[in-house]
């Protein structure tokens, strides 16, 4: 083999490895993205320990949550729609790829910052420090 013959060769053994890497690091980071929202979903889950409040339009009462708690499941609409994102970009180090997870609810926003009128009903932190331990566990042995 010439030393020209060796370079391309080991160029190509390296575009392999690099492709393999990008496949597997895509397939955890789509666990980890379910990993995300499961624990968005259990994080929103729950009694509160808030005032009584109806269910527009159904009669139905649930305890609303006190500032400072994750939201009251109300109409499950929270809870339920979350959008899963497996991002792949380029950076200067090589491939970056993001796992994130972001809810489809216009209010979202509002119960985790709270507004003008209501105060704070945080949730974003809590899902995270639910789902880091799996997610490191998905990423340890990479």
């Amino acid at each position: 083999m010439t030393p020209r013959e060796g370079a391309e060769y080991l160029r190509v053994e390296v575009d392999e490895t690099v492709r393999q890497l990008n496949l597997e690091a895509r397939s955890r980071a789509r666990m980890a993205v379910n990993v995300l929202r499961n624990s968005a979903t259990k994080v929103l889950a729950g009694e509160r320990s808030g005032k009584t409040g109806r269910v527009p339009n159904t009669g139905a009462s649930y305890t609303m949550s006190a500032p400072g708690e994750p939201p009251a499941v109300r109409t499950g609409n929270l809870r339920r729609n979350w959008r899963q994102y497996v991002l792949a970009g380029e950076s200067m180090s090589g491939t970056r790829i993001t796992a994130r997870i972001k809810s489809d609810m216009p209010y979202s926003e509002f119960l985790e910052q709270g507004t003008g009128k209501m105060a704070a009903r945080p949730y974003k932190q809590k899902v995270r420090a639910g789902a880091m331990p799996k997610i490191h566990q998905i990423y340890s042995n990479l």
